[in-house]
């Protein structure tokens, strides 16, 4: 893709002149595809010669232009975007992305984008950004372009596909949301809406709930900081329960109350779609819904992230603090945030959901193990059941036997004894499609010794099955050296040759990280051997106290497997002889989407090595190099490197690192040259007196997150040049 990036240069064009050295680039550049401008401030008179060289680019696909006006008076941005628009008609290009975030546009400047928006130009766009553009009533105008740019596609055969529109903060209110809602009904291919902070109250929310319902492809559903109400928040939950593919929500600050709260989390779990994160916070939302909430949460498989802090937790906070604990996913916030009890919070209108609400227990949850199951899942998840006996044991193995075809099977959260093993295992002796073992948090309180017995009963019952595990999860149960064998023979056989996915976190592996490393090494041996190789894609083992040897001896089997996708190991006291080991293994794993190495000590000389093993990978998304002491030289070295590897990048974090400003300064320009980067987290470093200029540096750079000035660290006497 040809690429042309001016983005964060902060050129002030104003003349003819100015403009026709950007208009220069253009035209050298043949077969256009991207062109970025963001972070400049562009002018009527600079405008002419830049629309000239557009005019010749019919290849034109992305249009990067937030944050491309600051300063200019509100009647130079209608002549300017009219301009650029009719260039890109004329061209005969057909955008995918038009990004115009940042812009003071509002009422007066859309009628420069409505020729374009409703056109031919706009029948291949997939994503359209809005994000703070001021647009207010006029957002009824870009719904209208919409509606037209669809009914001319289809008239030529090529629909609309709408993607991603994105239009936070613009004060829609309710005519431009409900005008929006119908456009998105009508084209019904969106998969991310992002409405966030626009005044939208819930009638509002009512038109909304229709258009998403007709969206089944839905993955992200940003309405923020928007009022829902009840009323709102039961016709969302009705829509909700539709769509499968939702992978993101965030209802943060919309007043849902508790009723509207529980509704939208049952609605969620019962859609069985791919949620990830959801995002409650700031509802008005008492304990009791908030226990409710995070129960229908335990049964979404895959569920990383509840935010339900600054709600009204009041004198219970520390109550459901505790309450929480079983529940990994569950961001409660701080008690400083909290809003206090109400005196009048809602209470759910169902009787029978009230009582259960008393009894602290779900309508559809078990108070026994006979109602959970559901086949080809049977989770018990967070049920914190104590598990001792061969009879208790006995319960879960029924449940097991009945559900034909397993093929997932969830622990976590619970405590299983040496007891209640056998029972389990024989049961699952007979489930040879068993894919997923999510067994982490499952020995609270148990000796150290019971662990190692269990596991090893558990895992030949695997093996005896025949079944071969796509994904195993321990997280979060003291393994430790002594309990690894349990699961050594498991890891290096036949019943892991189709594993994908791996995690150890918090498991206390120690120097027993090298064992897991070298059952890893002997299971891709094996399974190459039988003509179907280890294809390991996801490997988590933070927290763990891996240190050089086993760091080392993981960083091999690494190499030798190369198919990683996923390595996050952060808190392991990992030196900068472990990075250099590491930073060969990652050089060859070229499809390595997930970085993480958090919170371990690279130095210069690992983050130079680091730096040169980043340059060659090509599919990063997500590195995480945050408190490593990186330094000045090391962290501009990883910024370069991730520059020049042209990855997907779209999140960096250096936060902690001892990065003077100068620095800072220098990797926030080498990530603007990234296109779709979003997020570069660098605080809690060593600006001191100079953090005032750095945030002030930082404003055209939408994506850096500076942190606070009470995290930062202070001018180093010492600092690397």
């Amino acid at each position: 893709m040809r690429v042309l990036s001016f983005a964060g240069l902060q050129l002030k064009l104003d003349t003819i002149g100015d403009g026709e050295k950007i208009a220069a680039k253009i035209r050298e550049c043949a077969g256009l595809e991207v062109l970025e401008m963001r972070g400049n401030t562009l002018g009527v008179g600079a405008t002419a010669p830049i629309a000239e060289a557009l005019e010749c680019q019919s290849n034109l696909k992305r249009a990067l232009w937030s944050d491309m006006f600051t300063g200019r008076l509100k009647e130079e941005i209608p002549r300017t975007l009219k301009t650029l628009c009719d260039a890109m008609i004329l061209s005969g290009a057909r955008l995918t992305e038009l990004d115009l975030s940042d812009n003071a546009i509002g009422p007066m400047a859309v009628p420069g984008i409505k020729e374009f928006l409703a056109g031919e130009a706009a029948f291949a766009l997939q994503t359209l950004k809005l994000n703070n553009c001021g647009l207010g009533i006029a957002g009824k105008t870009i719904a209208h372009c919409l509606i037209e740019c669809h009914r001319r596609s289809v008239s030529h055969g090529t629909p609309l596909c709408l993607k991603i529109f994105v239009a936070g903060r613009n004060r829609l209110e309710y005519t431009s949301t409900a005008a929006l809602a119908e456009a998105f009904q009508i084209i019904g291919t969106l998969e991310e809406i992002s409405m966030p902070q626009n005044g939208i109250s819930a009638e509002g929310i009512l038109k909304l709930s229709e258009s998403v319902r007709q969206n089944a492809s839905l993955k992200i559903l940003n309405l923020g900081d928007n009022t829902f109400g009840e009323s709102g928040a039961s016709a969302m939950a009705s829509a909700l329960e539709k769509l499968a593919r939702l992978e993101i929500v965030d209802f943060s600050d919309c007043l849902c109350r508790d009723r509207g709260s529980v509704l939208i989390a049952r609605s969620l779990a019962a859609s069985k779609s791919p949620l990830t994160e959801l995002n409650l916070s700031g509802n008005e939302i008492t304990i009791e819904a908030a226990k409710e909430i995070s129960r229908a949460m335990s049964s979404v498989t895959g569920m990383q992230l509840l935010k339900i802090g600054v709600n009204c937790f009041g004198s219970q906070f520390d109550d459901f603090v505790h309450f929480s604990r079983p529940f990994a996913f569950v961001d409660v916030g701080t008690e400083s945030d909290d809003q206090g009890s109400l005196s009048d919070f809602d209470e759910l209108e169902d009787d029978s959901c009230q009582r259960d609400f008393h009894s602290g227990t779900h309508p559809q949850r078990f108070k026994n193990t006979e109602t959970v199951i559901r086949c080809p899942t049977l989770s018990f998840a967070s049920q914190q059941l104590k598990l001792n006996t061969s009879a208790e044991g006995e319960k879960i193995a029924a449940k097991i036997r009945e559900c034909a075809g397993l093929e997932v099977l969830e622990m976590r959260g619970n405590t299983l004894g040496v007891g209640a093993t056998a029972p389990i295992a024989e049961a699952l002796e007979c489930q040879s499609n068993l894919k997923r073992a999510l067994w982490s948090d499952m020995f609270t309180g148990r000796l150290k010794e019971e662990i190692p017995r269990t596991l090893k009963t558990l895992c030949d019952a695997m093996i005896l099955s025949g079944a071969r595990l796509t994904e195993l999860d321990l997280s979060d149960n003291a393994i430790g050296p002594m309990a690894v064998p349990g699961i050594k023979e498991f890891l290096a056989g036949e019943a892991a040759f189709a594993l994908q996915t791996l995690k150890l976190n918090n498991c206390g592996l120690g120097i027993a990280g090298k064992t897991i490393a070298h059952c890893l090494i002997e299971c891709h041996r094996r399974s190459v051997s039988h003509g179907t190789p280890l294809c390991l894609k996801i490997f988590v083992a933070g927290r763990n106290r891996l240190e050089y040897t086993s760091t080392a001896a993981l960083a091999e089997a690494f190499q030798i497997i190369g198919t990683l996708e996923e390595i996050s190991m952060p808190q392991n006291g990992i030196s900068a002889e472990g990075i250099l080991k590491l930073s060969e293994s990652v050089r060859q794993n070229a499809s390595l989407k997930i970085l993480n190495l958090g919170d371990n000590t690279f130095g210069e000389s690992g983050a130079s090595a680091m730096a040169s093993a980043l340059e060659k990978l090509a599919r990063l998304e997500i590195v995480d190099f945050s408190d490593c002491l990186c330094r000045d030289r090391g962290s501009v070295l990883i910024a370069r490197s991730l520059a020049a590897s042209k990855s997907p990048l779209t999140e960096l974090n250096l936060s902690g690192n001892e990065i003077t400003i100068e620095a800072a300064k220098e990797i926030s320009r080498a990530m603007s040259s990234v296109t779709g980067m979003q997020l570069l987290k660098i605080g809690v470093n060593c600006f001191g007196s100079q953090f005032d200029d750095f945030v002030h540096f930082s404003r055209p750079f939408a994506f850096v997150d500076v942190g606070t000035e009470s995290d930062d660290q202070g001018s180093l006497s010492d600092a690397s040049q």
